[in-house]
């Protein structure tokens, strides 16, 4: 049997981060794809709402929208099966984060600043919802 590869979509304004996590997954987990990066979330709702994804991976904070934004707008697409969605920042205060993981948990991971740990906290929100 072979095994599914879960598809990644990833919103983030740093083309640095999405470009690393997308060698990641390349790198590292052959289960994982990463499909596509945008810089916005019109984008990604728009591929979003065309393609099947498993997962999105966000940035809370996104010119012009944020990654509430991002998350309401694809809970309104009505899909058959919404995909999982993960947020990551570096820039929230911490009484936010307590807000956030509240009301999204356990699809939601905060992180820090540094993208080596992003990434190593990624993959074990992963482990857990895959």
């Amino acid at each position: 049997m072979e095994k599914k590869i879960s598809k990644i979509v990833v919103v983030d304004s740093n083309e640095k981060f999405c470009e690393n996590l997308k060698s990641y997954f390349l790198e590292s987990r052959a289960d994982l794809r990463v499909v596509a990066t945008y810089n916005n979330i019109i984008d990604a709702v728009e591929y979003v709402s065309d393609n099947s994804v498993d997962i999105i991976i966000t940035d809370l904070v996104i010119p012009n929208a944020d990654g509430f934004d991002l998350i309401t707008e694809i809970k309104r697409l009505g899909l058959e099966k919404t995909p999982k969605i993960i947020v990551v920042t570096e820039q929230v205060p911490v009484y936010d984060n307590v807000l956030v993981v509240t009301l999204f948990q356990p699809t939601l991971e905060d992180t820090v600043a540094d993208q080596g740990e992003q990434i190593t906290e990624i993959q074990e929100v992963l482990a857990e919802i895959i």
